[in-house]
């Protein structure tokens, strides 16, 4: 239990999938592209992992939010996570 919170951890609420950019940050992907990258407006590379497209991201993110509606009847739902920075 953390700040009074009953954890629960969710699949679908999970880190986007950068595939070639992961672990990358955006000033170095921007540097080598020569421009104002962004994942949401340019998309990922296919690396290790294939990546993901920002329609498929926000289909995960829907599911959780579909999953999470009837408990937001009884109460208050906490949905945490991190996102990424941007400069």
């Amino acid at each position: 239990m953390l700040a009074g919170l009953q954890a629960e951890v969710d699949p679908f609420l999970v880190e986007w999938d950068y595939g070639g950019y992961e672990g990358r940050t955006t000033w170095d992907i921007r540097s080598e592209l020569g421009y104002n990258w962004s994942a949401f407006t340019h998309g990922v590379i296919r690396g290790e992992a294939p990546g993901e497209t920002v329609e498929e991201v926000a289909a995960r993110a829907s599911r959780v939010l579909t999953r999470v509606l009837p408990a937001m009847v009884e109460g208050d739902v906490a949905l945490i996570a991190h996102g990424s920075c941007a400069f």
